[in-house]
């Protein structure tokens, strides 16, 4: 089964569908397109092979009159759209219409960014203390996270550093990635067991000195 199917837009917008149908059967054709598309085969409205659903009860899963149905789908017959036989109801043309998205499914592939797998475990940890602490990171911040991931990781720095920080900065009462990011430069810069005992005081933190989106 598709979770989407194609619409063309300038055949629903000024193709003899517009003209030839009035508004309640476009929808009921929109809907077969659907039932179509969220069929076990492909194009085909039907339960299963060698069957076929009645009328009165797809007119009752599409909400619609029986009469709407009917009408629609006799209009549909002499326009093409549609072949009713015992197998279901087929939409015509429908591989040639909708198999587009698999013509240029190889192209699309070429044009997605390779795969990274899982998420780096401090890009991870960042991000999960961050969501504790702070709050939820902007598109910069996240930039932000996945630099200071990949230094920490080049430094060899335990990753319990991050928590730790993040803590720290909690304990001061400066929830503030600016400030987050002073205690882990001085703890890569100085040990963290020094750096401890030379962190950024709250009143001259960066966070406190220069304004911050997240503050």
């Amino acid at each position: 089964m598709r979770k989407w199917i194609k619409l063309w837009v300038k055949e629903s917008l000024i193709g003899t569908i517009r003209f030839d149908f009035t508004p309640a059967e476009r929808g009921v054709w929109f809907d077969l397109l659907a039932l179509a598309g969220n069929s076990r085969f492909d194009g085909v409205i039907a339960p299963g092979e060698g069957s076929k659903y009645p009328h009165p009860w797809i007119a009752a899963t599409l909400d619609i009159p029986l009469e709407l149905l009917e009408q629609t789908l006799e209009k549909c017959q002499q326009s093409r759209r549609i072949i009713e036989d015992a197998d279901g109801i087929h939409i015509v043309n429908w591989t040639k219409y909708q198999s587009e998205y698999q013509r240029q499914k190889p192209y699309r592939q070429k044009e997605k960014p390779p795969q990274t797998g899982e998420t780096d475990p401090y890009t991870a940890a960042l991000a999960r203390n961050y969501h504790a602490e702070i709050g939820i990171p902007t598109a910069t911040i996240e930039q932000e996270l996945a630099a200071w991931a990949s230094q920490l990781k080049k430094a060899n720095a335990p990753r319990e550093w991050i928590h730790d920080a993040f803590k720290e900065a909690a304990i001061n009462n400066v929830p503030n990635w600016n400030y987050v990011k002073a205690i882990l430069n001085s703890w890569l810069e100085q040990g963290k067991e020094r750096g401890e005992n030379n962190s950024p005081a709250p009143t001259t933190s960066p966070a406190l000195q220069i304004p911050n989106e997240d503050d």
